[in-house]
């Protein structure tokens, strides 16, 4: 990054001056990562304070649109349920159209450099991209005589009193899950729970105080820097230099494009397209692909498009003295219309004959009530910070939440009545217990950074990390003392692993930093080709082997080739998850496979022409249980029989016996999880014997030696005893398996081959 104010900017060759730079970092902010931790210990001071907090926002404003997205919501596969978000997506709350941040490239690093756009119809002012858009980079303060207004990324306006921020101090918003503090030169930083902080410049003449860096406790930083209050550039502390481009519209000047200088292959990012009034039309990446288009009317947005073609389509009436969506059609043919009763609290949708779905909600526009059109009810109560408590599913399901004051969770009962309690590592969101109802517990105690530096299992085993200077995972001990170590590239992706027995792997990544070539510990290459859009397009294994894949308009995968010529299609759910899987293979016949699946994606039941399997999972989603039943044709051709067979798992999760019809077999392990004794269904006990971090010494059956290893000080292993035979095993300067050669028990020189076999590896 550009930190010391560089008085010029170079492109290319030569000394022309392309863009003055004025000094990025003013003295005072050089000093505010010693001082976020000081901020850290403001609450104190003002507990309880953020409840005389007067949140002011518009009527359209006031819910956070994507509130719920990743929190416990998820897990039910309701988010967009008590979001009132519909189809593409609508807010049944208000009739605005709502389109949810679309990224519109991210340049990796160990602090992401991340370009995104959301749009909402009711925002009137004019950002970067026109009326009703937000640039995730255009939050900022502003302040008059009595408060000070936080305007986030969805335009969001939330005011607070002047004189709860004075000097020294700071407030705790536990509906936002963030906190406003000023510093003791009065400089405001606002900083999330997870430790990311938000640093703003001073206040223009205007009394707007614009974002001015955003940072991580270990200085990874994204630096915003403006000329004349307009935002001309970017930079991170992963090298990234970014040059922001203007284009002039009857309605003003707009964000044209997003230039790489530096920190990647130099070029366009992302260009923005504009008709006549300035409002955004079109946007293209940098493979020059129009991937989004968009139109308007009056001002609203009436069409979207992606780049596959899929179109949606919007109407708008004026109701209780404001546009709001009344129908929404897509180019699949999907079309429907909304009935909004404000008044009442209820808007309801219809589609096809018999198809209607209606949502309740209160006078801040919560859904409280949710009813499908096959029936099925949903119910959401929340408390005073707007977070759900309780939440009845179809079926006389019922979930409920409690919190602490910092809005986390800490308890969690499903409907099974199983019980989840969190415990939390001070004002951070740093879990440092969980519990479940049958004694299952994890712990964890972190750095001063939030990193955690220390875990312990249900079986009080315990797991510690090591981080560089970067505040990347460098070492991991496992227990027995195991210790893994991990390297990283500039980029903050990882690029090697290497364990206490020698053995590396290792990553490289693209200009883009996705992953290009993976080399596992025996030298196997795995390489993977990509679509403009970032897809995978082709794996190619250590074998040679090709995969090629296909997907939908959303970037879903929908169609597999395999190496032996099969080709298998996934038709998807509305969750994304594949429900029915057709295999073609090489002479033309088709195999179809149906799955079923729950709210979490596990899969529950799989039909095929010869058998039907079905699947039971535990607490920690682990299978339990799988049942086999064969068709009358599974029976006839195959000769299948009907089998159950039954998983056991200790506290931690490792597996401890298997059960079938056919007999049980049960392991014993040692502290790594390695299996030291397995006993057999005809009680047989086959135990191993290692050393170090896990290295195989002996094999044994009922106590009879059947193989011993020998290894060299790499731990490889160059000798190993079967009965009479001895064999012997070579590697390259590469650590690669060269030779293997088998001998009579006794004899010391390998040359003298009984079975000669030579191995080489691609």
């Amino acid at each position: 990054m550009i930190e010391d104010g560089s008085p010029n900017v170079f492109l290319g060759g030569g000394t022309q001056t392309v863009l003055e730079i004025s000094p990025e970092i003013p003295d005072w902010l050089r000093q505010v990562v010693d001082v976020l931790y000081v901020v850290a210990g403001m609450l104190g001071g003002l507990a309880g304070a953020w409840r005389q907090a007067a949140k002011m926002g518009s009527k359209f404003g006031t819910k956070c649109a994507a509130k719920f997205i990743g929190g416990e919501m998820v897990g039910m596969a309701i988010s967009d349920t008590v979001m009132g978000l519909f189809s593409n997506p609508v807010d049944v709350t208000t009739g605005q159209k709502i389109l949810l941040p679309e990224t519109d490239f991210t340049l990796p690093g160990r602090l992401p450099v991340t370009c995104s756009r959301f749009y909402a119809s009711h925002l009137e002012t004019e950002g970067l991209l026109g009326r009703g858009w937000r640039l995730n980079w255009e939050i900022n303060l502003r302040e008059d005589e009595t408060y000070i207004t936080f305007i986030g990324v969805q335009g969001r306006e939330l005011s607070y009193p002047k004189e709860m921020l004075i000097p020294g101090h700071q407030i705790f918003d536990p509906e936002e899950q963030f906190y406003l503090s000023r510093l003791h030169d009065g400089c405001y930083v606002l900083h999330y729970t997870d430790c990311s902080y938000y640093v703003f410049d001073e206040f223009d003449d205007h009394g707007v105080a614009p974002l001015l860096f955003m940072e991580t406790p270990y200085r990874q930083r994204i630096a915003f820097g403006r000329e004349n209050g307009r935002l001309v550039r970017v930079a991170s502390s992963s090298g990234h230099h970014l040059l922001l481009h203007r284009t002039m519209t009857q309605a003003g000047e707009r964000l044209s494009h997003i230039e790489l200088l530096k920190g990647g292959r130099p070029g366009n990012l992302v260009e923005y397209r504009y008709d006549d009034n300035g409002q955004l039309t079109g946007v293209v990446n940098r493979a020059g692909v129009t991937v989004r288009q968009f139109a308007y009317e009056n001002g609203l947005m009436t069409e979207h498009r992606n780049a596959t073609g899929f179109t949606c389509t919007y109407h708008w009436e004026e109701i209780e003295g404001f546009p709001r969506v009344v129908e929404h059609t897509t180019s699949d043919g999907e079309d429907y219309r909304f009935h909004y009763d404000f008044a009442g609290g209820q808007t309801v949708v219809t589609g096809r004959p018999e198809q209607k779905w209606q949502w309740w909600f209160d006078e801040e526009t919560y859904v409280t009530a949710h009813r499908t059109p096959g029936g099925g009810m949903y119910r959401f109560t929340y408390n005073e910070n707007h977070f759900p408590v309780a939440v009845e599913l179809p079926g006389e399901r019922r979930v409920t939440l409690e919190y602490d004051t910092l809005s986390r969770v800490v308890k969690e009962t499903d409907p099974a009545g199983r019980v989840t309690q969190t415990q939390w590592n001070g004002s951070f969101a740093e879990i440092t217990r969980r519990a479940l109802d049958d004694d299952h517990v994890w712990k964890a105690d972190y750095n001063e950074h939030g990193q955690v530096i220390r875990e312990t299992d249900p079986e009080g085993r315990v797991t510690r990390y090591g981080y560089d200077d970067q505040g990347l995972p460098e070492t991991v001990c496992h227990p027995g003392k195991q210790q893994d170590r991990y390297t990283w590239n500039a980029l903050g992706l990882l690029s090697s692993h290497r364990r206490i027995t020698g053995s590396v792997q290792s990553w490289q990544y693209t200009q883009r930093g996705m992953l290009a070539r993976h080399t596992d510990e025996e030298k196997r290459e795995t390489r993977w080709q990509y679509t403009p859009e970032g897809l995978v397009a082709s794996l190619s294994n250590g074998n040679g082997a090709q995969y090629r894949f296909s997907y939908d308009g959303d970037g879903r995968l929908t169609g597999e080739q395999r190496p032996d010529g099969l080709i298998r299609m996934f038709a998807l759910n509305a969750d994304g998850f594949p429900v029915i899987i057709p295999t073609q293979g090489t002479e033309g016949g088709v195999r179809n496979e149906q799955q079923e699946r729950d709210a979490l994606g596990r899969l529950l039941r799989s039909d095929t022409q010869h058998s039907t399997r079905t699947f039971s999972y535990n607490r920690l989603d682990q299978i339990t249980e799988v049942t086999l039943t064969p068709t009358e044709e599974g029976e006839r051709l195959h000769h299948m029989q009907a089998d159950t067979v039954r998983f056991a798992y200790d506290r931690s999760g490792w597996l401890t016996a298997e059960h079938s019809v056919h007999g049980s077999i049960k392991y014993r392990r040692d502290a790594l999880g390695n299996p030291t004794d397995i006993t057999l269904p005809d009680g047989q006990h086959l135990s191993h014997l290692y050393y170090g971090s896990g290295h195989l010494l002996q094999t044994a059956l009922d106590g009879i030696t059947v193989s011993e290893y020998e290894r060299d000080s790499l731990h490889r292993q160059v000798i190993r005893t079967q009965g009479k035979l001895a064999t012997f095993s070579g590697y390259n300067a590469d650590n690669r398996l060269s030779w293997q050669r088998s001998l009579p028990g006794g004899s010391q020189n390998p040359q003298q081959a009984v079975l000669p076999r030579r191995r080489t590896t691609a």
